[in-house]
Order: C-alpha cells, then structure tokens, then sequence
C-alpha cells in the first residue's frame, strides 16, 4: 500500500461498485465544497495497467471531476477481484450509503463471483452473521412497488422485508398499502402478515379487503377458527369494524363541531365518557359469550336443553349488536347537537 498524487483521467470507475444511485444535487454541493477546501480523505484506487481503478471513493471522485480538478491523492492497494469486492461493499458500509437492495445485491454478486456456495462462508469473507446475510436475501424477494414504497418514506425496510416473506407479489402489495394506510409500526405489520399467512382464505380475503380490524383477529389467531365458524367470524368482525367506523366518524364531527365553536370542550368530553361507559359495558357482555368454547356447551347432556342454550346465546349476542348500533346512531346525532 502507497500514496501517490494520480491525474484524475488516469483513474477509471470501480467495476463493482454496490451503489447503484448517487444523488446529483450532493454531487453537486460536494463538487463545490471541494473547489472551496478540496478533498480531505483521499480515495483507494489499485493498479490496473497503465490506469488505476477506484476501490472506493466514487462519489468523491465523480465531484472532482465535476469541479474540473486535475489530480487526486490516493491511496493505492493491490487487491485482486475478490479483494476489491469486499473492500468496495466495507467502504461503503462504512459510510452507511447503501441501501438495503443494493448490499443484499452485493453481497449475491460477491458470492457468486467468488464462487461461494454457503452463507457461512460468504460472512466469514465480508464480516458479516449468517443471521445478518439471511435477513439481507429476504430484500431481494421485496416487489418493486412495496421497495418504492420505502424509497419514499411511506414504509419502513425492514416492514419490507417481512412482508417479503409472502409469496404471493400481489398479496404484498396489499399488505403493503394497509401497512401504509394504518401508519403500522413493524410489529404491527408483522401481526398482518402472520394473520394473511395463518388465516382461513375468507378471512384473509377480508383482512386484505380491509372488512375486518386486525385488532378483533388478532386474539384469536393463536387458539384457531373453526372452519364452521368461519363465516360467523366475518360477519361479527365486519359489524364490528363498521361500528368502530362510525364511531371515528362521529369522533371527527364532534372535533370538528368543536374547532368551529359549535360545541365546547366539556360538552364534548361528557358525551364522549357517558356513551363510551354504555358501549363499553354493551361490548363485555357480548364478547364475554360471543366465543364461547364448544366444550362448555358440551358439557350440557340434554339436547334440547343444549339447543336452547344456544339459541338463547346468539339471542343476546343479536340483542347486543343492535344495542350497539342504536348506540352508535344516537352518539352521530349527539355530536351534531349544538
């Protein structure tokens, strides 16, 4: 290893350079500070021919061309193909300009062009826990609408990464635009991605069309839905989600009445906390028998005594919704009070 001073025209671009997009506004605002003070950490370049080739240092090295200078300081290394792949992808995790796609991209073009067919030995030759690799090919299976999702900030990487975790392209795509919808922290996307993974095919189909709340599901992933309930299921939910949807709606007009002086802060909280006590208790009572496990009914000898007792269930279950709606409609209309 050396440091020479090299004409700029004599250095060419680094062939495996992992980054596959440079921003040219930093470009350009680097180019001007390196006319203003010039460049304080030379590139690395090594030997090639009568040339030298970038290791790392490319950004640098594009805004030097751009702001017309003449030579370089580098730092110049004898690195083989293999050498020189690694050197590029640690220089350019150090200085945490890659993204997700473009080190998982890297790190497969190292391994195929070294020849490497186990993780282990891939981490071994870049530093990096098979742990680590596993997680970075998870990237590479991301569909490129969800990636762009990320791209412009709608989505975190790694939401992105576990929703890569579903086959089915159009299904992320989905999961995708709810994640985004619902403002979902990772952990909150993974829940929707196990319940879409886990879930009978007409719930699932009503996960991703959004007619029932992950919040309702979500409880009762764990102990299975059986498939005679299924429908039952989906009806409960989406009864429930619509009555959440009113009361959100009836939330914002009552938020609104009171921005515009149409109805005080008071009024505003009393009528909140007397209709959510009422709804509340409303809930309990139906949630309390709404699941019943079969085998309390089981336990129940006589047939027609068992019949009845279900019947007498659902009757409340049914009492209860609708007590609930006349709920909801009468919070809607106690909101536009003024």
């Amino acid at each position: 290893m050396k440091i020479e001073t090299i004409p700029i025209e004599k250095i060419t671009s680094n062939p495996m350079q992992p980054r596959e997009k440079f921003d040219r506004e930093k470009l350009e605002e680097l180019a001007e500070s390196i006319k203003s003070v010039g460049i304080k950490v030379p590139i690395i370049v090594r030997p090639k021919g009568k040339q030298y080739e970038l290791v790392s240092g490319q950004r640098r090295w594009e805004a030097a061309k751009a702001a017309k200078i003449k030579e370089l300081i580098a730092i110049v290394k004898e690195l083989n193909d293999n050498e020189l792949a690694v050197e590029s992808l640690i220089a350019n995790e150090f200085r945490e300009n890659l993204d997700p796609w473009e080190r998982a991209k890297f790190l497969k073009r190292i391994k195929k062009m070294a020849k490497i067919e186990k993780d282990a030995e891939l981490g071994k030759m870049v530093g990096m826990s098979i742990h680590a690799l596993q997680a970075a090919w998870k990237y590479l299976d991301v569909d490129e609408e969800v990636k762009e999702k990320v791209v412009h900030g709608q989505l975190e990487a790694r939401t992105a990464r576990e929703i890569a975790s579903i086959s089915d392209k159009e299904v992320q795509r989905k999961v995708a635009d709810i994640a985004v919808k619902q403002d979902m922290t990772v952990k909150q996307a993974q829940k929707l991605i196990s319940a879409v993974k886990k879930a009978p095919e007409p719930i699932k189909k009503a996960i991703l069309k959004e007619k029932i709340d992950m919040e309702d599901i979500e409880p009762i992933m764990d102990i299975g839905i059986p498939e005679k309930k299924v429908p039952r299921v989906i009806e409960e939910f989406t009864e429930r989600k619509k009555m959440r949807d009113l009361e959100k709606k009836a939330q914002r007009e009552m938020d609104e009445a009171y921005m515009k002086g149409e109805l005080d802060a008071e009024r505003v909280k009393i009528i909140r906390s007397q209709d959510e006590q009422i709804r509340d208790k409303i809930r309990n009572i139906r949630d309390s028998i709404v699941y019943m496990p079969p085998t309390t009914l089981k336990r129940i000898q006589t047939e027609k005594i068992k019949k009845e007792s279900t019947r007498f269930i659902e009757d409340i279950i049914n009492a209860c919704n609708r007590l609930l709606e006349t709920e909801e409609h009468d919070y809607l209309a106690k909101s536009r009070q003024t």
